[in-house]
Formats: structure tokens, C-alpha cells, sequence
């Protein structure tokens, strides 16, 4: 009676044992794995910190190879382009990317503020190639003057328009259709572009037939207003990440670009 006892106990006594044990070392590898969870860093993905990894990613990796005679292919590529007006676009344009703005550096706008609203003074180049891309009209500000633009603001509300280095952002569509956000890279000069909303965006006042029976374009509140039917190609070709430059003679003096 006593062996048929033991019999029945011990196998009950083993396999009791036997469960506390693998019991006791599951609950041992759970705390050293949490253990090792807590003290490993956290990584920060605050948008600031995203941000500037991608800024030192960009300012890494964004180094554009343009061939010596880019401006020569440029010029003559592009038609009523100042090789004045083409030296200071590609010194800021170089500048911008050097400095980690510029997602997409194969394309540049060049604005040239010093002519008159009824001749097309945007072009859109290949930075490679050196090919014109677009040659279109653009709008300037209704207080930086009447047919020629001869004044310029940073202020909000100044009705006026920026000149220098830009870089395009994220297209959207506005109250005028599709138009492309625009971010000032010059402290003082350009830098409240955004805050302003100055932007890319079409208009009627900017179509040939406008200028042809005005003798000008319209003017706008500071923003680069274009062709309704050019409008939708321009943003695709420049939207986020390219530089865009704007002349005006205050960029004479100007210490990033001159």
C-alpha cells in the first residue's frame, strides 16, 4: 500500500518541481530583457531632430557636380539671360546647396527683377546640361513699382517683393489653383517669405494677352504670379527642394551672392 503511495506521489512531486523550475527561468529572461530594454537610449525623433539629421544628410550628400562651362551653356541656352544676373544665381544657388537646403539640384529659377514686366524674365535651367527648361513672365509686388520693380521689402505687409536665394517647398492648391510654397535663406532680405506667403501661384494678370494689352503685367503683393497655363508645369518641375533666385540691383551689395 505504501509503494503504490510513493508510486503516485513522486511522479506528482517531479512534475510539480519541474513546472516551478521552467516557471522561476521564464520569469528570470523576462526581466533581464526588460532590463536591457530600459537602459538601451531612446532614440529622438522630436521633427527638430529629424530635421537636422536631414539638414546634415543634405548638407553631405547634396553636392551637385556642374560642368566648368555651365554658365557658357547656360547663356547659350537661354535667351535675354544678363551673364551678371546668371553669375549671382549660380553663387547663391552654389551657396544653398552647399549649405544643405536643396533637395533637388538639378533645377534652377533665375528672376531678374531689373527688367521690365512685359518681357519674360524666369527661366528654369538644367544645372547639368545647362538646357532652358522655361522662359516665362512673372509678376513683382504693387509698391516695388509700377512696369519695373525698383524696390524691395522683407516686411509683412509691404505689398513689396524679395530678392535673393530661395528654395521651394511642398505645392498646394490655393485660392489661384496650384501653387508652391516658397522659403527665404537670406536673414534681412528674404527670410520673412514664408511668414509673408509669398508664393508661386498662377494668375490672369500674368497671361501674354494681359501684358500685350497693358504694355506690363499686373502686379501682385509680393508673390511671382505666372501664366495660368504655364503655371501647372513650372510648380512640377521645381517643387520641393529647388532654388530659385531672384536679382534685383540691392543684390549688388549683397555679401552671400555678390
Amino acid at each position: 500500500m505504501l509503494k503504490k503511495i510513493i508510486n503516485i506521489i513522486v511522479p506528482v512531486f517531479i512534475l510539480i518541481a519541474t513546472a516551478a523550475f521552467l516557471y522561476f527561468t521564464a520569469s528570470q529572461r523576462k526581466t533581464v530583457t526588460a532590463g536591457v530594454s530600459e537602459s538601451l537610449p531612446v532614440p529622438e525623433t522630436t521633427p527638430l531632430a529629424e530635421k537636422t539629421q536631414a539638414a546634415k544628410h543634405n548638407q553631405k550628400s547634396k553636392k551637385v557636380k556642374t560642368s566648368p562651362n555651365i554658365e557658357a551653356k547656360i547663356l547659350a541656352n537661354t535667351h535675354g539671360l544678363d551673364k551678371n544676373v546668371l553669375d549671382h544665381a549660380l553663387t547663391g544657388y552654389h551657396w544653398a546647396v552647399s549649405h544643405g537646403y536643396v533637395r533637388n539640384p538639378d533645377i534652377l529659377t533665375i528672376v531678374d527683377f531689373s527688367m521690365p514686366s512685359y518681357e519674360k524674365r524666369l527661366w528654369v535651367v538644367d544645372v547639368k546640361s545647362g538646357k532652358q527648361l522655361m522662359n516665362l513672365y512673372t509678376t513683382h509686388g504693387s509698391h516695388s513699382g509700377m512696369t519695373s520693380a525698383t524696390s524691395f521689402s522683407n516686411r509683412p505687409g509691404s505689398n513689396q517683393s524679395s530678392v535673393g536665394v530661395f528654395v521651394t517647398m511642398n505645392p498646394y492648391q490655393g485660392k489661384h489653383g496650384l501653387s508652391e510654397r516658397l522659403k527665404g535663406l537670406e536673414p534681412g532680405i528674404n527670410s520673412n517669405a514664408y511668414a509673408r506667403a509669398i508664393v508661386i501661384h498662377p494668375a490672369w494678370y500674368a497671361t501674354p494677352s494681359y501684358i500685350a494689352s497693358n504694355h506690363r503685367a499686373g502686379r501682385s503683393w509680393g508673390c511671382f504670379a505666372l501664366d495660368p497655363s504655364k503655371s501647372t508645369k513650372y510648380v512640377n518641375l521645381t517643387k520641393n527642394g529647388t532654388v530659385l533666385y531672384a536679382y534685383g540691383k540691392p543684390e549688388e551689395h549683397d555679401p552671400i551672392v555678390a
